[in-house]
């Protein structure tokens, strides 16, 4: 089987979003996925996402609260590095 983008390349395996062949040079490893270029950049972009929604309750939650959303932010800090302690 030959790559999407490389007709002359050998495929290494399938994108698990888009199910395309893909190479070496193009194919990105996420944890225990394999996925073309294109869908590796819309999966991290969709990480951000989730991330950038978390930042936003985060400041709604500090300010229900009457805190600045840097002093929540560093009180679950502490909270996390005690947890880590055991």
């Amino acid at each position: 089987m030959r790559c999407f983008v490389h007709r002359d390349r050998e495929a290494v395996g399938v994108c698990f979003y888009c199910h395309r062949a893909v190479c070496d040079k193009c194919s990105v490893y996420d944890d225990s996925k394999l996925f073309c270029q294109d869908h590796n950049i819309k999966m991290y972009s969709l990480e951000f996402t989730k991330f950038y929604v978390m930042a936003i309750d985060l400041a709604r939650d500090a300010a229900a609260k009457g805190v600045r959303t840097q002093d929540l932010v560093a009180k679950l800090e502490r909270d996390l590095k005690e947890v880590s302690r055991g």
